[in-house]
């Protein structure tokens, strides 16, 4: 795998595990939740932005 397409790679699965910890801290703090999913959608431009540029 070349290096660019294993940042990808470790970008989605920190992206997937961000979501499932946003949920997980939802049922106690919801502000916290909140942080993590607003960082979780930073990281998610990131990874369609990397897609664009591995794929085209």
């Amino acid at each position: 795998m070349s290096d660019r397409t294993l940042d990808l790679y470790k970008k989605e699965r920190l992206y997937c595990s961000m979501i499932r910890k946003s949920f997980q801290v939802a049922l106690k703090d919801r502000d916290r939740s909140q942080a993590i999913l607003k960082k979780a959608e930073q990281l998610k431009a990131e990874i369609i932005q990397l897609k664009q540029t591995l794929f085209n």
